[in-house]
């Protein structure tokens, strides 16, 4: 089959496309040079489909010759699919040299080096939803690329751990290098990665496939907690699909889970809970207390479910009064108990309208809390990106059964995450999904980049601050 070269480039005389991902003659015989976009050098592995490494299709090259940047020759290939530029350095002798990659809008196109003003601009094709058409716009310069913020490292097979969609992230209460984090239901083979915070850019060293009975197993992993038990292991929350009576409707599940990954236990909700089950359901566990009798698992639900304040009319959509709520639920092991209470949730200031909801629940202490709470808006449509702390002492969690005359949480300060979203200037991602705090204090925040399903494929890792000065 004949493959379709998105974007052509010159190089010397000689042409170039995107498909090929390497030079040919003219006459259209055997490349010159082969390059690999996912070799091992490419900071970003993915996307995956069935547990296996796919291809992207590349959306447009330009092989850049005789026009040096200062006292290089450079040329640059487009990934449309995983809205990557790769920057290839050419040398005298041997195989270009992979230096950087750089982020782009959504699906890139086309590509111009203008060397003499020491700039690169790329054409953005899709216009989907707040990701508008655009022109991403780079400046060479010294200093330390900002992009990647995540890179995994290579199996024993020399192919990079795959991974995309991160949804959640976690602590270790003993190493402040080290943090954890979950894929969701965009991938097959569910897995715990753990990330190094202590190299820049962070890197995945480990993956953990989750297994049940043996076998792996596939869940739409939102939420990520480590168990505070001597021989490890980890809390996980599974988000639910659809509302209660659709056909082929999945529940919310809490996940027991061993230090090697094996699934000990799923954990429903309540049936009278379950029964009012809307979509976006859990999104956010943590854990306090210490392991067994006084452990106590905190989930967060993204949005309110039937009969929350907000829907008690029957309408579908709480958002536009701007009375909407959310529930914490608290779990605990000991008598397998569910108990709930109300995060309160501010309105939408989008212009485009929306919704917000929570992304994430983090426990600072036995009584005190961090939660994510978002819009569901990019790019210029973004206006809520936050982190906001609250207490629950004085609260008293009810069964499902006092529903919805559950407490109210009262918020007791936010912290605005949007100007770190803005800074690397480009397209303000939408979903920041995971919140953790470092054993030193160093808090951190990853987005979720929807495994560049509809989306520009972007993953943003950054600390916003230590915990001392956020809140």
């Amino acid at each position: 089959m004949n493959r379709h070269p998105p974007g052509p480039g010159w190089y010397r005389g000689r042409a170039g496309t995107s498909s090929g991902a390497g030079r040919q003659g003219r006459s259209g015989e055997r490349p010159i040079i082969g390059l690999n976009p996912l070799s091992s050098e490419s900071p970003q592995a993915g996307p995956e489909s069935s547990s296996q490494i796919t291809a992207h299709r590349s959306g447009a090259v330009l092989l850049v010759g005789g026009a040096r940047f200062g006292r290089d020759a450079y040329f640059f290939l487009g990934l449309e699919r995983a809205g990557l530029v790769q920057v290839w350095r050419r040398k005298a002798f041997g195989k270009p040299e992979l230096v950087q990659a750089l982020p782009t809008g959504y699906r890139p196109e086309g590509i111009l080096a203008i060397p003499r003003r020491g700039l690169l601009v790329v054409a953005n094709e899709e216009n989907e939803g707040f990701f508008r058409s655009s022109l991403s716009i780079y400046l060479r310069k010294r200093g330390t690329a900002d992009y990647p913020t995540v890179q995994s490292v290579n199996r024993a097979d020399g192919v990079p751990i795959p991974w995309g969609a991160l949804s959640a992230l976690a602590a270790d209460s003993k190493r402040a290098d080290k943090l954890y984090t979950v894929h969701d239901s965009f991938y097959v083979n569910s897995r715990i990665y753990t990330l190094d915070v202590g190299q820049r850019p962070a890197r995945i060293t480990r993956e953990r496939v989750l297994k049940k009975d043996g076998s792996p197993v596939a869940y739409d992993l939102e939420g990520l907690a480590r168990r505070p038990c001597e021989d490890g292991g980890f809390w996980a929350v599974s988000e639910g699909g659809g509302a209660a009576g659709d056909a082929g409707s999945t529940p919310n599940l809490l996940l027991k889970i061993a230090e090697d990954g094996t699934v000990l236990e799923e954990i429903p909700l309540p049936d009278e809970t379950n029964a009012k089950q809307r979509r976006f359901g859990f999104e956010g566990v943590t854990v306090t207390g210490r392991c067994g009798n006084t452990e106590r698992v905190y989930v967060a639900f993204q949005r309110e479910w039937d009969g929350d304040p907000g829907t008690e009319s029957g309408g579908s959509d709480c958002a536009a009064d701007g009375d909407c709520a959310a529930r914490i639920a608290r779990y605990r092991p000991k008598n397998g108990n569910w108990k709930f209470v109300y995060y309160p949730l501010d309105a939408p200031t989008s212009p485009a309208g929306g919704w917000v909801g929570l992304s994430e629940v983090t426990a600072l202490d036995r009584e005190t809390f961090v939660v994510i709470e978002r819009d569901n808006q990019g790019g210029r449509d973004a206006r809520i990106k936050q982190l906001c702390t609250f207490s629950i002492e004085g609260l008293q969690f009810r069964k499902e059964g006092k529903a919805p005359d559950f407490d109210f949480i009262s918020k007791d300060a936010c912290v605005d995450i949007l100007p770190d979203l803005k800074a690397p200037a480009g397209q303000v991602l939408d979903k920041p999904e995971g919140f953790a705090v470092a054993a030193d204090g160093r808090a951190f925040v990853i987005t979720d980049n929807d495994g560049v399903d509809d989306t520009s494929g972007e993953t943003r890792f950054f600390s916003p601050g230590h915990l001392d000065e956020l809140f």
